[in-house]
């Protein structure tokens, strides 16, 4: 019976009290969407790790953490918690519809087909995480202050923690990303979220030219992860990645 219990538990992504840990930063950050740099501001790390203990492990200390008013921190311990999972938040063949080149077809019908499949095959905890990080997503979209300069403050670095994405190609990362805005605005119509209504989001959704900075970062640091699994020397980790970010002029 033990072991039964144990690997019902195995399966599952995330435990109910990290679930619902996660559910709480996600309501504290939806109080701060009005910060441009949620996504992108120095934080302290010592805070940051933190944070990313109480979500691993449901803690009591989290909503002491939170009420200190850390909103880097709180958003980067979210985003460190939800690439460490034990198994991918989106499962692999779901993924594979972003993926895949999809010559012809839309990015608003490959987002929706995506969606499809999560609303029919992912199930329990898993898919409340999901629901709850695209709820969140679609709040920092639609509340984020927007320009003509610069276009919405698309959270291009959460791509990786929904994707998989082997390849270093500007062209492959813009496809993603484009379609990845689309599950991002149709997720509250499609999964049946509770949040405000969509309408007030059309016509945001435009991937700037200057994304195009950020869609290098996130493709040289994915390329680091394998190089920091050779290298585990601080100082030869720093000249790979000064290395690389002058191959890719960032």
């Amino acid at each position: 019976m033990g072991n039964r219990i144990n690997r019902i538990l195995h399966k599952q992504i995330i435990s109910a009290r990290s679930l619902t840990a996660v559910q709480e930063v996600v309501r504290f950050l939806k109080r701060h969407l009005h910060r441009r740099d949620i996504f992108h501001g120095a934080v302290n790390e010592n805070r940051v790790r933190k944070i990313t203990v109480e979500l691993r492990r449901g803690g009591s200390g989290l909503s002491h953490l939170l009420r200190q008013g850390w909103v880097l921190e709180s958003a980067a311990a979210l985003h460190r918690f939800l690439r460490n999972l034990k198994k991918p938040l989106v499962p692999p063949h779901i993924q594979a519809l972003a993926l895949d080149e999809n010559p012809g077809v839309s990015p608003e019908v490959v987002a929706q087909d995506v969606l499809g499949l999560v609303k029919q095959d992912v199930k329990g905890r898993q898919y409340h995480l999901v629901s709850s990080v695209l709820d969140f997503l679609y709040c920092v979209l639609k509340e984020t202050p927007t320009d003509e300069l610069t276009g919405c403050s698309v959270p291009i670095t959460m791509i990786p923690i929904f994707f998989n994405i082997q390849t270093n190609d500007l062209r492959h990362w813009r496809r993603i990303a484009t379609v990845f805005v689309e599950i991002i605005r149709m997720a509250p119509t499609e999964l049946n979220l509770l949040t405000e209504e969509t309408s007030s989001v059309e016509g945001l959704f435009v991937i700037p030219n200057e994304m195009n900075f950020t869609l290098r970062r996130i493709a040289v640091i994915l390329r680091l992860r394998n190089v920091g699994s050779r290298f585990n020397h601080s100082y030869v980790r720093q000249q790979v990645y000064h290395r690389e970010l002058g191959h890719y002029n960032i």
